[in-house]
C-alpha cells in the first residue's frame, strides 16, 4: 500500500537520524550502526554507510519533514496516495542528488 511504502521509508530515515545521533556523541559509523536495534545487516552496512555521508544534519531534517507531511497529506487530503508518496519519492530522490 502507499502508506506502507512511505512508513517503510520513514523508518528507513529514522534509523539514519539515529545513527546520526551516535555519530554526534563521538560513536565511529561502524559502531552506530550496531547499537541500532535491530543492528544493521551485514550486508546492508556499506550501503547504509554510504546514505549516513549523504544525508546529514538539516538535509536529514527536512527529508524526514516531508515525508512526515506526505503522509498526513496522503492521509487527510482526499488526494490519490500514490501520487502523493510517488512525489515524496521523487523529492528524495531530488534531494539526494544535493540540491
Amino acid at each position: 500500500s502507499p502508506i506502507g511504502l512511505l512508513r517503510a521509508i520513514q523508518r528507513q530515515f529514522s534509523r539514519l537520524k539515529a545513527a546520526q545521533s551516535y555519530i554526534e556523541a563521538g560513536d565511529s559509523a561502524a559502531s552506530a550502526m550496531k547499537k541500532l536495534r535491530p543492528p544493521v545487516f551485514f550486508a546492508e552496512q556499506r550501503a547504509f554507510e554510504n546514505r549516513l555521508y549523504k544525508w546529514r544534519g538539516a538535509k536529514l531534517d527536512r527529508a524526514l519533514r516531508m515525508l512526515i507531511d506526505a503522509e498526513f497529506d496522503a492521509k487527510t487530503s482526499g488526494a490519490p496516495q500514490r501520487e502523493i508518496v510517488e512525489r515524496a519519492a521523487l523529492r528524495l530522490a531530488h534531494m539526494a542528488g544535493g540540491r
